[in-house]
């Protein structure tokens, strides 16, 4: 028998004695050619998805590859080589300058460490020998820990203790063996002066020794520091030596040495410090940043602190900005519990008109709830158009803090109001736009144009969620603006603002003062070997001048700490010099990594996809497959395919999203836009040649000249940075119009790539003072900061342009000022976006996935199909056995009955011869 993918079958060898099992095989054979046509097609459409599967390993080779070189520092190598690697190495990134850092180390940052000067002989000797226990206690970079020893702990057990302990603030017990036996070190995981490390206790531990120390302790709190040390009155002499002290703290990182000469007392300290404030730290509530603060024991405690700047409704008297700056327990905190009445009082500076006071008065024993009550009270009654509440604590979620809202308008205050059905409610601005204004006040600095939020809406609608996004767009870090759920209604949605605190920190960085004993440990202390932990100093090109350096916490100075792009490990002090160069060579071979990535894929797509005209297709009598019957390949045709190699190629092919070409303004001879903006620029094409090998592919041209072109190396040495920029830019904001405006900020994420016209016209106000008129970011009306000289776009939602921030450089009046902004997107991150994300090419929602999802819909229903096929043919192959076996069985009988009249009839012969 003989069978053809037609399904036609020959019957041969049927003679007189019938054989009705190879009858019903041939039968059989006929009966089954569509379930056969079904698992061709099976086999077809499994080869088609496994093609896809073949396609989607290739473009995971292809983003892994690209991943690689997917930022300009990744691409753009740069060799930075030291004079002398015993004292500093260096790597460079693509921001750092090429050319020579001279560096000169004076010191090398170094840990803090406590060393037993008495040896241990053996690890298991016992260390805690008190009746009840021990306590071991110290302190690291301002926290306390008290750790409970239990009697007849050994030293090794004491040394597991600390470092296991799971809030461990970051130090290091360890035994260290010297000729003498083991000695015990407790140590700073980090360097640095700043993380400083006191050992406090050392109870029922009598082989410890008695504790003297001689180093003074602060206690460090949130943004204040308090000597451990009383003092008995405020006329104590705090230098009594016959030479001037030093004492050194700062403010925010703003740094203050105060010299204190012989014979002054810890009162003229605190003036000193205090005059110093007053002229070099903004305030408006005349804080005074050293005090003398008598404790329960009758002791003067110097302390020195900046309260936290405060944003909300205006500025407030102290007692209020001591409440606004804590934290509490709950909001029945008691706030004072002795004494006479307090009067809290807040100046509230609304957006425009005079400025406003409240004032409420609690006696001994009110909580923080009575407080916001009495001025929740205030507020209601006389309509002010602020609030106040209680919520969690941002930088502690177990506490809660007391926080004024900012001041807004009517309008504002009427969106404020307002409950919402849901966070696409529709705001309907009238005819002539709308402008909502808001006040968040620095309590620190008072009234500031800056404070105010002005919002301008042009005529239309807007849903309260893109209303939302556009005040927090210029909140910045003054507060934040959401959608809570309305109590009163549920199911509806309130605009709420929060205001936020401005932390301060001071820290007492030196001092020699001889009766305040606070210097860094660097003496022998009782039977402690006691070493302080030191920053790292140096000098890069002789700045800065004698006596002064640079100093890191660290030795291992991450890359822009100090020069830009470029990190640094020292190790050891002296002087040295870095070299940094483009390393072109590096640059090239990132090239040829993107255009063997990109050709990799482009090879298979042109190997599934390929049409032969040569190729000798079969009869569909005798094809196997649907690929033995057609000149194409197994993807040939296929529209997710051609759909996918076309974005690929166009995208290979365009210039680089956000790039522009290079132009030079013939009147004002400023040159904008890129030095390369395409892969043609810089010697890269595709080969055009039909019948070559590398027909499709990506090609480097070599020579320079060639058909018109710049070769790789010709970029190269004009500009290696801009090509890397081509390939490896990400997320890059720049002015192409940079003596107009230059771009200040966008949100990555919500400003996508691209290139954004920009519009602005100024006029003068009634003293000729220069202001901002009107200003377009892509056509859309642009939120105007004149004071600041800023525009930003922060509507509409859907504008691709939206949270771009510009600078305003040219304020010439009586001119439309027009030019363009770009977000760039270098080829590299072009081709990821295209496959990152849920709708990207390899993503779960992505044209790869959904293909495959729809083959392998496909390849399920034809196995149902085959199955249900299969069922029908067991039944017809039953059903045939039972026919051909009774049609066997009269057969039988017939013959049976045919031999039996043959016998009679043969018998009837032999009694007719008789």
């Amino acid at each position: 028998m003989v069978q053809y993918a037609s399904g036609s079958i020959k019957f041969s060898g049927l003679g007189s004695d019938t054989d009705f099992q190879a009858m019903i095989d041939k039968l059989y054979s006929i009966e089954s050619r569509y379930a056969n046509q079904l698992l061709r097609w099976k086999a077809d459409w499994q080869t088609r998805l496994d093609a896809f599967k073949q396609v989607r390993s290739e473009m995971l080779n292809l983003q892994s590859a690209l991943k690689g070189i997917n930022s300009v520092n990744k691409f753009m190598v740069k060799t930075a080589t030291s004079s002398d690697e015993k004292v500093v190495t260096a790597v460079a990134g693509a921001d750092t300058m090429n050319g020579t850092y001279s560096l000169d180390v004076k010191q090398l940052a170094s840990q803090y460490s406590w060393s037993k000067n008495t040896s241990l002989y053996e690890k298991n000797d016992v260390i805690c020998d008190g009746d009840s226990g021990g306590v071991f206690q110290y302190r690291y970079k301002g926290q306390e820990r008290t750790l409970y020893i239990p009697k007849g702990t050994t030293i090794e057990g004491l040394k597991n203790i600390i470092n296991n302990d799971s809030q461990n603030p970051g130090v290091k017990a360890q035994l260290i063996t010297s000729q003498d036996g083991i000695v015990f070190q407790l140590q700073s995981k980090e360097t640095g002066s700043a993380n400083s490390l006191v050992i406090q206790k050392t109870d029922g531990m009598s082989p410890f020794g008695t504790m003297t120390l001689t180093n003074q302790t602060y206690i460090e709190e949130g943004n204040s520091m308090t000597l451990a040390e009383g003092f008995a009155s405020t006329t104590d002499v705090i230098n009594s030596s016959s030479d001037s002290r030093t004492f050194v703290f700062s403010v925010d990182g703003k740094k203050k040495s105060i010299s204190v000469p012989p014979g002054k007392t810890i009162q003229w300290l605190a003036d000193e410090i205090n005059a110093w404030g007053d002229a070099n730290i903004a305030s408006t509530n005349n804080e005074q940043i050293a005090s003398l603060e008598q404790g329960t024991d009758g002791k003067y405690y110097f302390k020195i602190e900046k309260k936290d700047s405060v944003y909300g409704a205006g500025t407030y008297n102290d007692e209020l900005q001591d409440v606004l700056t804590s934290s509490y327990g709950s909001d029945n905190d008691v706030l004072f519990t002795t004494g006479p009445d307090r009067t809290y009082a807040v100046n509230v500076i609304p957006p425009e008109g005079s400025a406003y006071t409240i004032n409420v008065t609690l006696s001994a024993g009110s909580t923080l709830n009575d407080l916001r009550d009495a001025f929740q009270q205030e507020i209601s009654t006389n309509n002010y158009n602020t609030t106040i509440k209680i919520g969690t604590d941002p930088n502690n979620s177990s506490k809660v803090k007391l926080t004024f809202g900012p001041v807004a308008d009517g309008a504002m205050q009427g969106i404020l109001d307002t409950s919402w059905a849901n966070d696409s409610a529709l705001i309907t601005v009238p005819a002539g736009g709308m402008q909502y204004k808001l006040r968040l006040t620095n309590s620190d600095t008072g009234a500031l144009e800056s404070d105010i939020l002005k919002l301008s809406l042009t005529e239309g609608t807007y849903t309260i969620r893109s209303f939302c996004d556009a005040i927090n767009s210029g909140l910045g870090n003054k507060g934040t603006a959401k959608l809570v759920p309305d109590d009163a209604t549920p199911g509806n949605w309130k605009l709420a603002i929060e205001t936020k605190s401005s932390s301060h920190r001071v820290t007492v960085e030196d001092g020699t003062l001889e009766d305040m004993k606070y210097a860094p440990p660097e003496e022998e202390s009782g039977s402690w070997l006691i070493m302080a932990g030191q920053n790292a100093k140096l000098r890069v090109n002789g700045w800065p001048k004698e006596p002064d350096y640079l100093e890191s916490a660290s030795n291992n100075i991450a890359a822009g700490a100090i020069i830009d792009g470029m990190s640094l490990t020292l190790r050891s002090t002296g002087p040295a010099v870095i070299s940094v160069a483009n390393d072109t060579q590096k640059v090239a071979e990132n090239v040829q990594i993107f255009v063997e990535a990109v050709n990799s894929f482009r090879t298979v797509l042109q190997s599934l996809t390929a049409y032969d005209e040569e190729k000798t297709t079969l009869d569909p009598d005798y094809a196997e497959s649907q690929y033995e019957m057609q000149k194409g390949s197994v993807l040939t045709g296929n529209y997710g395919i051609q759909l996918l190699s076309s974005r690929l190629k166009t995208a290979i092919a365009s210039s680089a999203v956000g790039f522009t070409h290079q132009m030079k303004d013939a009147l004002t001879g400023y040159v904008s836009g890129d030095i390369f903006s395409s892969l043609s620029q810089i010697g890269i094409i595709t080969n055009a040649e039909k019948g070559n090998a590398d027909y499709g592919l990506l090609e480097i041209n070599t020579v320079s000249g060639y058909k018109g072109m710049k070769s790789l190396q010709d970029a190269l040495a004009e500009n290696p940075e801009a090509v890397a920029r081509l390939f490896a830019s990400y997320n890059e904001g720049v002015s192409n119009n940079q003596e107009l405006f230059q771009h200040s900020s966008h949100v990555a994420g919500i400003a996508k790539a691209g290139t954004y016209d920009v519009e602005y016209t100024v006029a003068t106000d009634g003293n000729g003072d220069p202001y901002i008129d009107s200003a377009f970011i892509n056509g859309q009306p642009a939120k105007i900061d004149s004071a600041g000289r800023q525009i930003s776009l922060v509507a509409p939602e859907n504008d691709p342009a939206r949270s771009i921030v510009l600078d305003i450089y040219d304020m010439t009046p009586g001119v439309t000022h027009k030019g363009s902004v770009s977000i760039k997107e270098g080829k590299v991150n072009e081709l990821l976006a295209m496959m990152d994300g849920s709708e990207g090419m390899l993503g779960e929602k992505g044209t790869l996935k959904n293909l495959e999802n729809n083959y392998k819909t496909i390849i399920e229903n034809i196995e149902k199909k085959i199955k249900q096929e299969d069922d029908r043919l067991v039944k017809w192959r039953r059903t045939m056995d039972n026919k051909f076996a009774r049609l066997d069985a009269v057969l039988a009988k017939y013959n049976t009955i045919n031999e039996n009249l043959k016998t009679q009839i043969a018998q009837l012969g032999v009694s007719s011869k008789k």
